[in-house]
Order: structure tokens, then sequence, then C-alpha cells
């Protein structure tokens, strides 16, 4: 965690989150309809991805 406090951050907005922690990976178990706009915003700063969500499409 980006200031060791041991205490894991919140927020709705994913935006956010990513500038204000800055993680090394996002770990996604979200929804299909929610995954790839979360791919598209990690993919913009540089945040590797693991994606455990189900129900995605092929295309």
């Amino acid at each position: 965690l980006p200031d060791n406090s041991g205490a894991v951050p919140f927020s709705s907005d994913l935006d956010y989150i990513l500038a204000s922690c800055r993680p090394d990976v996002l770990v996604d178990f979200t929804t299909a309809e929610a995954t790839m706009p979360a791919v598209r915003e990690a993919t913009k700063k540089g945040v590797n991805l693991v994606i455990g969500t189900t129900g995605l499409a092929t295309d």
C-alpha cells in the first residue's frame, strides 16, 4: 500500500484510486459490463491486470 498504513483505500471512482494509489496491478472480479472500462482505464495508466470476471464475450 502506498502509505504503509495497512489501510485499503476504497472508492467507486476507479480513476481516482489508480491515480492516488498508483498500483502495479489491478485485480478485477467485477461484472462483465464493468471489466472493459476498468481495462481501458488501467491500460492508460500502465497498470497490469489480473481479470477473474466471468461472462465476458469473445468480441
